[in-house]
């Protein structure tokens, strides 16, 4: 299994995503590992429900998305946005799932990096 089980209370599905498991939760967000309807491994980063009144919180999220979006626009492109809903009541980002380290624990293990070393 990648990640770890989802709890009761977490959603299985999220737009055309079905979520299989959490992959990591941070200070805002959590993050999901899930399929789309072709099966495709999709990182579903969704809001936690009680930021979502926050305007802050939902800035940072929308920055974060436009950050993502610019990313997956690199030539050569570097990951694939499948969705961003950065507006919606229940804000989330879904990106290719891409198996690896956690960019913490690339840096924890390899030391700060430039941004062309790390791509």
């Amino acid at each position: 299994m990648i990640g770890s089980p989802l709890e009761p209370y977490e959603p299985r599905q999220l737009g055309g995503y079905r979520l299989l498991s959490r992959l990591g939760h941070g200070g805002f967000g959590n993050v999901y590992f899930g399929v789309d309807s072709t099966g495709r491994r999709v990182a579903v980063k969704m809001m936690r429900p009680e930021l979502v009144t926050d305007a802050e919180f939902r800035e940072r999220f929308r920055r974060e998305a436009e950050s993502a979006k610019r990313v997956a626009a690199a030539r050569p492109p570097r990951s694939s946005i499948s969705t961003t809903a950065a507006h919606c009541p229940l804000p989330y980002l879904v990106t290719e799932y891409i198996d690896g380290p956690t960019l913490y624990a690339w840096v924890r293990d390899n030391g700060p990096s430039t941004p062309t070393r790390l791509l």
